[in-house]
């Protein structure tokens, strides 16, 4: 054995670039059609929206609601009523709910803390630890979700989700979580990008959901700081407000 081979070849290895693990696939070559097409590669309304830097702070109440009409085009297509029942301050808190489960599963992961389905819940089986959400563990097969009910005239109901890697895979654009990666972008391309489904239904007079407002779920874009930097965190609670306070709302870019 020519141990001179094996010592270069370790001195190689030692002094290689110290490369970072990418927590999920990047979102610019994920597919989001049936042909196969990946983001990247045509001017649709995500890559074009994320390169002009169409990004607004979730918790900033005014500009959600002033970009209503770009972020639910499809409600918007049904009229400005609708638009003005959909878009409303218990949405914007469903949205924030949802990041906050995400961030906390996240927080778990990274601490090797037990599986819990909520922010904070005590443990069940102690055995079983967090899986990195939607890459392993429970959220394989289940959704992290939300359901809230926005009571007013009208009245709205919300089921909020992330999708388990099941129901839409990581290799599609529709697929819970993706790294941001290689967009031509202000934000880190490290940060963490969520696409979060929301089911709409109007309430009768009793409070009870009646039918859907539009067929299929609508879908949300958040950016949100790298795993690693939630995972960082010295708690759940703190993970979650880390978050949320940092969450981004992707406002997409329409051609009229």
């Amino acid at each position: 054995m020519d141990y001179r081979i094996i010592t270069s070849f370790i001195i190689m290895l030692l002094t290689l670039p110290n490369f970072s693990y990418a927590a999920y696939p990047n979102l610019a070559w994920t597919t989001f059609n049936e042909s196969g097409t990946k983001v990247y590669d045509t001017n649709n309304v995500i890559k074009v929206a994320i390169e002009a830097d169409r990004f607004i702070q979730l918790r900033n109440y005014q500009k959600f609601e002033a970009n209503g009409s770009d972020i639910f085009k499809e409600i918007n297509d049904i009229g400005q009523f609708e638009l003005n029942a959909y878009v409303n301050s218990t949405l914007m808190n469903g949205i924030s709910d949802v990041v906050g489960e995400f961030a906390c599963a996240t927080y778990r992961h990274y601490s090797k803390k037990p599986e819990t389905r909520k922010c904070n819940e005590s443990y069940g089986n102690k055995k079983v630890i967090e899986g990195m959400p939607f890459q392993d563990g429970q959220y394989i097969s289940k959704r992290i979700s939300v359901s809230v009910n926005h009571i007013s005239t009208p009245s709205r109901s919300y089921d909020l989700y992330l999708p388990s890697a099941n129901e839409s895979p990581l290799s599609s654009f529709w697929g819970a979580a993706h790294e941001l990666g290689s967009f031509f972008v202000r934000l880190d391309k490290e940060s963490t990008v969520l696409k979060i489904f929301i089911d709409a239904y109007r309430l009768n007079s009793d409070g009870e959901r009646t039918k859907k407002i539009v067929a299929k779920p609508q879908v949300i874009v958040i950016v949100i700081p790298s795993t690693s930097k939630i995972g960082n965190k010295n708690s759940e609670s703190e993970a979650k407000i880390y978050a949320i306070s940092n969450a981004q709302v992707l406002v997409p870019i329409y051609t009229h």
